[in-house]
């Protein structure tokens, strides 16, 4: 579903055949409009089936840290690809417990580090990697902020737009009746809104259940 099927179907469900008051398009629209605040929200809120990516970091012998991917949420899993085509177990995050404070030598090399830390917008090893490698990540990846260039809405749809679009539609659609004080529509747009998050997280456990995020890796 594109984000202007998304907006005509808001204006629908509050306006009707109505013309919207003046001003309300550029409350809905543009990258820090109310639609694009719902789908941050969205996104912020579950970690969603539809927002997996995998993506690789090139290691270098002597660095400890790198950049994460491009809108990084949250690590699902990460791997090295080892010299001899296999790849390793998975890190061990540094914030997951205090195993690590026990074995954790900051100038000690290893050819694959075997812990990590997150940290801003980078990612650091632990020990120093002693041999060039590559890094798998699989992770969670915020989408794009909607442009605020109008014209360009009428082709825009991604993955969170095509399976979220009813949570996103209602959503808007409670705050948009909340912004107009017609309270007696908010409580029903307010339940449904509620069960079409319920039902998405519904679809979100069974792809999860059906495929277990278990990292199989190939060539990207």
């Amino acid at each position: 579903m594109t984000l202007l099927q998304i907006y005509d179907q808001i204006i629908g469900n509050v306006y009707g055949e109505a013309t919207p008051t003046a001003g309300v398009k550029s409350r809905l629209k543009g990258s820090t409009g109310v639609i694009a605040q719902a789908m941050k929200t969205i996104q912020g809120n579950h970690p969603w089936w539809f927002m997996v990516q995998e993506d690789t970091i090139s290691i270098v012998a002597g660095t400890v840290e790198y950049d994460l991917p491009a809108r990084f949420k949250n690590y699902i899993a990460l791997r090295y690809l080892k010299s001899d085509g296999n790849y390793t177990e998975k890190l061990i995050d540094m914030d997951s417990g205090g195993e690590y404070v026990n074995v954790f030598d900051p100038d000690a090399e290893t050819d694959y580090p075997p812990y990590f830390e997150i940290r801003g917008d980078k990612i650091r090893l632990s020990a120093k990697p002693a041999v060039n490698s590559t890094l798998y990540v699989l992770f969670y990846q915020y989408f794009e902020d909607p442009s605020d260039v109008e014209a360009t809405w009428d082709a825009t749809s991604n993955d969170l737009t095509d399976n979220a679009s009813d949570v996103i539609i209602t959503t808007v659609t409670v705050r948009l009746t909340s912004m107009l004080h017609d309270f007696q529509s908010v409580g029903f747009w307010i339940s449904q809104a509620n069960y079409y998050l319920a039902e998405l997280k519904k679809v979100d456990f069974q792809r999860k259940k059906r495929t277990p995020f278990v990292v199989e890796y190939s060539d990207i």
